[in-house]
């Protein structure tokens, strides 16, 4: 074990160091910080980190520095994967479930359901068809009513020229907004075809780029005012029909649950009683968080690593449906320790 001392003074340091807490590189060097902060840091001569040059530490690190640690990530065979020791040793090296590490890998799971939603292009020569039909003028859906006639002829430059840049701005996606709202309450099917697509967060995830330089309306997703403004249309009028859908609920993911090898968890001091134990309770409080709006409908896990039988219990237990993934060796070492 490599101990780092650190002055009391560096401020930044221990931010530094709070931030790359859990992150996993190549090499299995486990390094003791300050205040009991346990992680993992490359270090093949397995000699102790110099770090009194505080802008080499920094500049050394920078790439995880500026990366932003995950309790999940994304893997072949899975939408997500826990790392079961890594990320929940705390600084007495026991296993905790806590309601802070549990709420960050329910909204993460969310962020997945929420990415599987395709937005497009939305404008008059979109390639999409609902592309299409959402824009203001009606030109490629002549069945729709038109809003941008009746905006352009009542905009801020037209009915109140004396507004600043920005009161023009507020004047103006009030008035498109009044304007989409009719268009919604006149045309509902359409809120039956974003419903389809996933609802408001097919909008939240579609974009609005005409390629007028300057323009107060382009942007991606909530970096456009149209965007912002078909948001809010949608959502009064989906609300007025019951119809509202914030995000599909039916999404259903794969989890893989990782881990060690037996042999070091024993190492580390941990009984199979204590994995099976700490596996189910953290599945548990997943499943039963109030913010999980995802369905997990499958868990893999590693063959032939620490945690096989406790998420195959755990998953029993619960009732998931688990299986196992099957790797060679070889890649178990280099992802072990």
């Amino acid at each position: 074990m490599i101990t780092i001392n650190i002055p009391a003074n560096w401020t930044e340091t221990e931010q530094i160091l709070n931030q790359l807490t859990g992150v996993r590189l190549g090499i299995p060097t486990t390094v003791l910080a300050p205040k009991g902060w346990l992680f993992r840091v490359p270090s093949p001569t397995g000699s102790a980190l110099d770090i009194s040059n505080k802008e080499k530490f920094i500049e050394r690190f920078r790439h995880k520095i500026e990366g932003k640690h995950t309790m999940t990530g994304k893997n072949a065979s899975a939408d997500a994967t826990i790392r079961v020791i890594e990320d929940f040793t705390t600084a007495d090296g026991k296993l905790n479930v806590t309601k802070e590490k549990v709420d960050k890998i329910v909204d993460e799971l969310n962020s997945i359901s929420k990415s599987k939603v395709k937005g497009v292009n939305i404008y008059s020569k979109s390639n999409d068809i609902l592309g299409r039909r959402l824009t203001n003028p009606n030109w490629g859906a002549k069945d729709l009513m038109d809003v941008e006639r009746p905006y352009k002829a009542n905009q801020a430059k037209v009915t109140a020229p004396h507004l600043s840049p920005e009161e023009a701005l507020r004047y103006d996606m009030n008035l498109m907004y009044k304007l989409q709202v009719k268009k919604f309450r006149r045309n509902p099917e359409l809120i039956d075809e974003i419903n389809e697509r996933g609802g408001l967060q097919f909008i939240l995830n579609s974009e609005h780029i005409v390629g007028v330089k300057g323009s107060r309306w382009e942007g991606k997703g909530l970096n456009s005012n149209f965007i912002k403004v078909l948001a809010a249309s949608y959502t009064t009028v989906a609300k007025e029909l019951n119809k509202f859908v914030e995000s599909p609920q039916s999404n259903t993911i794969t989890l893989k649950i990782s881990g060690n090898d037996i042999q070091t968890l024993k190492n580390r001091g941990y009984t199979q009683e204590q994995i099976n134990e700490f596996v189910y309770n953290l599945l548990k409080a997943i499943m039963s968080s109030p913010k999980l709006q995802v369905k997990i409908g499958l868990i893999i896990y590693d063959e032939g690593t620490g945690v096989d039988e406790a998420v195959t219990k755990a998953a029993t237990r619960l009732g998931i449906p688990v299986t196992k993934e099957i790797k060679n060796k070889k890649l178990n070492m280099l992802e072990g320790g």
